[in-house]
């Protein structure tokens, strides 16, 4: 006797549907993409917990802060904006030793520990590559899914807002934001991530409209599936690995971007550290601290090339189709 014919639902093609949407379920990262990850983890690791860890400063019975080296015990961390070794920074310069106490990489000008600034500064250029590419993958991301799958004006609205932030150059774009806004950690990731918000944007529209035309959601578009499911269900797991491996080159392009603000004087407040003012404040004399000027360099390249390597890994693990984008 033959079987019965079971109808078609949207419950049983579940199982069917999430078999298709799994791009690569079985592939591994490469050996370069855990090497990557390790050191992402460890620049993580440093941003969240370091800071707990700085010299206690000198305090005096009425509260006031006499000494703000502390005592030198410990790790050579101390707060980069009291600690101001004067000691060292003669000796530095007269390149006869460190001073009183211990400092890695040297002083700058004014006798603050160039390590812990670049310690302390991980924190700030982390927050400010989270906040602005993380807005622009959600807004984004947004948009180009919303335009790729519903097409017609929704697309054409969209790809015009888009066009219009692509038709200034990026640099002006931000320069003229940060003037208007004020310099601040939180004006300078918005301000990058309203640069960073068509780039991203493109990419999710771009894959949308790839994976919109695929078997399986014209299957649940067939079944009465509504926009919301086929969106959250059918589109947005194939088209998140597209825009996670670009997103993780965009922090890298971020902490660039964040120096470069910073060399031409719109980057982060004076009180507050990060890699970019440590790299402009060793680029404003190199002859004197060239020293500091290429830790920061190196500790940019060292997170830039960390965050490229794990975003490739993430396009190969998933298998994102380049063609796509």
């Amino acid at each position: 006797m033959s079987n019965p014919i079971v109808p078609a639902t949207a419950e049983t093609l579940d199982p069917i549907l999430e078999e298709e949407t799994d791009p690569s379920p079985g592939r591994r990262l490469p050996v370069t993409g855990k090497v990557a990850a390790a050191v992402l983890v460890l620049f993580a690791i440093v941003a969240i917990f370091a800071p707990l860890f700085t010299a206690d400063p000198i305090v005096n019975d009425r509260g006031r802060v006499t000494e703000g080296c502390g005592t030198g015990n410990g790790l050579p961390l101390y707060d980069p904006l009291n600690c101001a070794d004067r000691k060292a920074l003669v000796a530095q310069r007269r390149g006869i030793g460190e001073g009183e106490f211990t400092h890695l990489l040297g002083v700058d000008g004014a006798g603050r520990d160039v390590f812990s600034q670049l310690v302390i500064g991980t924190r700030t250029s982390l927050l400010i590559s989270f906040l602005s590419v993380g807005g622009a993958l959600l807004v984004g991301g947004t948009l180009g899914i919303l335009g790729g799958y519903f097409r017609g004006r929704v697309d054409a609205v969209v790809g015009f807002m888009f066009d219009v932030f692509l038709a200034y150059p990026a640099l002006i774009l931000a320069l003229a934001i940060l003037r208007f806004l004020g310099q601040s950690v939180g004006n300078i990731a918005l301000t990058v991530g309203i640069v960073a918000v068509p780039l991203l944007g493109r990419i999710a529209r771009a894959s949308t409209l790839t994976w919109s035309e695929r078997e399986f959601v014209t299957a649940s578009k067939a079944l009465g599936a509504k926009h919301g499911r086929i969106i959250m269900r059918d589109i947005l797991p194939n088209v998140l690995p597209a825009m996670l491996s670009i997103a993780f080159l965009a922090f890298g392009v971020v902490i660039v971007t964040e120096g470069s603000l910073s060399i031409i004087g719109l980057g982060v407040p004076d009180d507050v550290m990060s890699w970019g003012r440590v790299l402009a404040t060793g680029g404003s004399n190199l002859r004197e601290f060239s020293t500091m000027a290429l830790s920061a360099a190196v500790v940019i390249t060292i997170a830039v090339m960390a965050l490229n390597l794990f975003g490739d890994a993430v396009r190969e693990k998933f298998d994102v189709r380049e063609s796509a984008l």
